[in-house]
């Protein structure tokens, strides 16, 4: 992909909740341009942040533009509704994974903590959905957690990114909470 990554803002939905398909009119509010380093933008989620503020976290591809190519999560926010955004991109989760991290998804827990969600990709049969904990609003975020753990030799990969190996992958921007507070993570083959 070698044209730049529009930000659909739907900031409206966001601070008004619920509204008439026909009221939700898309606007860009950032635009991630993309060089040499940064051939791609990929998915990436919002939440807002006790502030009132917005924070954007999403995939930037910096060792080409596919999606087993090298990438890592960066950050931008808004203090202002998603009318105006941060100029640089701010790191969240470097390259850990053999391939690549993507696939954000955010989540305000009711404790008050953020939750990050991504892939950790760590070849074209390994690709594990883990999560990471900010107690202070995406300053700093908790060691990542697989969310299939190992259990001895029977390792459960049951979430494997590509056309190369079966299963499912997580997909961006659809980790939702259930009542009581239990957490949906929708997968698609």
């Amino acid at each position: 992909m070698n044209a730049p990554f529009p930000l659909i803002s739907l900031v409206s939905l966001l601070l008004n909740g619920p509204v008439a398909a026909e009221e939700l009119a898309p606007v860009v509010a950032l635009e991630l341009g993309i060089s040499e380093g940064n051939p791609r933008n990929s998915e990436g989620d919002f939440v807002r942040l006790k502030d009132g503020g917005l924070l954007f976290i999403y995939t930037r591809f910096t060792g080409g533009g596919d999606d087993h190519d090298r990438a890592d999560l960066v950050s931008r926010v808004s203090a202002d509704g998603g009318v105006s955004w941060s100029d640089h991109d701010a790191p969240v989760v470097g390259n850990e994974g053999g391939l690549n991290v993507m696939s954000v998804s955010l989540l305000r827990l009711h404790d008050g903590r953020i939750a990050l969600f991504y892939l950790q990709k760590n070849s074209l049969t390994d690709c594990r959905p883990v999560v990471r904990f900010s107690s202070d609003e995406a300053v700093s975020w908790s060691a990542p957690t697989d969310i299939i753990p190992e259990s001895g030799e029977d390792l459960l990969l049951a979430y494997v990114a590509g056309e190369q190996a079966p299963g499912r992958h997580l997909s961006a921007s659809r980790i939702t909470r259930l009542p009581l507070a239990k957490l949906r993570s929708p997968t698609a083959p």
